[in-house]
């Protein structure tokens, strides 16, 4: 598959990949075909040994408005979007090197899964940040299985549940984001966090970013079982599932409103 043309992939002598949403007239929206992009240029980078670092960005003043909302009144479709974010975020936890986001905006939904599911995220003072998936009668099951170990059941809760929208220095009191700077400051911010993981050794720094995930929890890719069996209307207990008779209503199952899911990016 070909690269989308709303994203660009750059690297330097030193292996720093970065990977750019670029669509302006979607406010960098994560369409089906960019989640697949996203996904088939992690899976590459893995395996290359001479990749260090991976930064992820957006283009202009938005990191993500989250899915497509153009795709979002398919069941199927919603169900694909779904998957590949759910592979993206398992990638992310899987990978050999460090995975950075330079969040230069707003940041919702699967954007936001994104955020919280990288290593290391550095966020511009006038960002806005939210999970309003509830509000559309969707389930943010990717997002919460990459946002629950970040900041813990108390503000995931208060998130996911009322949608709302919440600002950059909050997202750092809830240990969302690892930094806040001024816009200004955001790149030298990025590029001081880069230089400093470079210098470690790139097996230590792969076992240490394992065991720092291991340490932490459940691995993403168990908790996301768990948010699989709730959108097929069950919940995992152990090796079981349990029917709880909302599968109807889970992850591909709501109906889209006829507002935006990214009102208030920038």
């Amino acid at each position: 598959m070909s690269r989308p043309t709303e994203s660009a992939l750059t690297r330097d002598e030193r292996g720093v990949v970065t990977y750019t949403v670029d669509d302006a007239s979607t406010r960098n929206a994560l369409s089906t075909r960019m989640l697949a992009d996203i996904d088939q240029t992690l899976d590459a980078l893995a395996q290359d040994p001479s990749v260090r670092v991976i930064v992820v960005t957006g283009c202009g003043v938005t990191f993500s408005s989250g899915a497509d909302r153009s795709e979002l009144n398919d069941p199927a479709t919603i169900e694909r979007t779904t998957s590949l974010l759910s592979s993206i975020l398992i990638r992310i936890e899987q990978s050999p090197v460090p995975v950075v986001c330079r969040v230069n905006g707003a940041a919702f939904g699967a954007g936001l899964a994104i955020v919280a599911a990288a290593d290391i995220s550095i966020t511009v003072t006038d960002a806005v940040f939210g999970l309003p998936e509830v509000r559309f009668g969707l389930v943010a099951g990717p997002a919460a299985a990459a946002c629950l170990t970040r900041i813990g059941q108390t503000a995931a809760l208060d998130v996911l549940l009322t949608g709302r929208r919440f600002g950059a220095a909050e997202a750092e009191r809830m240990h969302l984001v690892t930094a806040v700077v001024d816009r200004a400051d955001l790149d030298a911010t990025v590029e001081a966090r880069v230089s400093e993981l470079l210098l470690g050794d790139y097996d230590a720094i792969a076992r240490t970013r394992r065991l720092a995930r291991q340490l932490s929890g459940p691995a993403i890719a168990e908790r996301l079982q768990i948010v699989a069996a709730a959108a097929r209307g069950g919940a995992v207990v152990g090796d079981i599932v349990e029917r709880d008779g909302y599968g109807q209503r889970a992850l591909g199952g709501g109906r889209v409103r006829d507002e935006p899911l990214d009102a208030s990016a920038q």
